[in-house]
């Protein structure tokens, strides 16, 4: 299919800035292509500075981000995006208004995962998200709906996730060696301990995490096995992998 016959992606990224970049090489990776002209066309938007989403989801501000995700769906929608993608979970609460302001698809990053769980025939998930995600139950009612139970963090183990997303991916220290290192094997205890709990897979819930999971390949030598990445369902790469397929594009097998 020639990219004039293929569907534009529209991406609102920024949330947080990396996550968007790593989606749009995720796309590119999954498309089986032998010339750029095979691969779909992406637009991104990237707003880092729309205020922040768990916060405003916990109370802790009353800045909400839904203005900013409504202008930059338009400002995609006008610029000639067919769908739209939002590498950002939180953000996924806002999905229906965001919807309303435009008059193309914007993914749903919520029910993709929960498809992509219950195709694989996984009745109990953990859940790695940040705090905005889990006080809203985003996740956890797409897989009690289908009737797939639920572990999530316990609350040491919640504080430490948010470590992962803000202390480690938003402030770049994963960008260092020891840094990766240490992400990884932070986030592969706590994944651990949810499967330890009854947990057959573990979403990680936050594209923040995703990065993490990136770093993860390139340094895979220093895990005690290759087990940990296959008990894990990364939801940018579920995000990507809808994204390719709904653009047209033929998938790499």
């Amino acid at each position: 299919m020639s990219a004039n016959k293929m569907k534009t992606i529209g991406v609102i990224g920024g949330l947080g800035p990396m996550a968007s970049v790593y989606l749009t090489e995720l796309i590119t990776r999954m498309v089986e292509a032998d010339r750029d002209q095979e691969h779909p066309r992406v637009l991104t938007y990237s707003i880092p500075d729309t205020p922040d989403r768990t916060a405003f989801l916990l109370g802790k501000s009353d800045e909400n981000p839904l203005p900013c995700l409504q202008e930059a769906a338009q400002i995609l929608e006008k610029a000639g995006a067919d769908f739209l993608a939002i590498p950002c979970v939180t953000a996924q609460f806002f999905h229906e208004k965001i919807q309303e302001s435009v008059s193309i698809p914007v993914l749903s990053l919520i029910a993709d995962v929960a498809e992509e769980v219950e195709s694989l025939g996984v009745r109990s998930v953990g859940i790695m998200a940040t705090d905005g995600t889990i006080k809203s139950g985003l996740l956890e009612k797409d897989f009690t709906n289908r009737g797939i139970r639920v572990v999530l963090p316990e609350a040491e183990g919640q504080k430490e996730v948010m470590s992962l997303i803000y202390d480690m991916v938003k402030t770049g220290r994963i960008d260092e060696y020891e840094g990766a290192k240490e992400a990884i094997r932070r986030m592969e205890t706590q994944s651990d301990k949810l499967l330890a709990r009854g947990a057959e897979r573990v979403i990680l819930g936050c594209t923040e995490l995703s990065l993490i999971r990136r770093e993860m390949y390139h340094l895979e030598r220093f895990l005690k096995n290759n087990e940990w990445k296959e008990n894990n369902i990364d939801i940018l790469e579920v995000l990507a992998h809808h994204a390719v397929k709904m653009s047209g594009a033929k998938i790499r097998s």
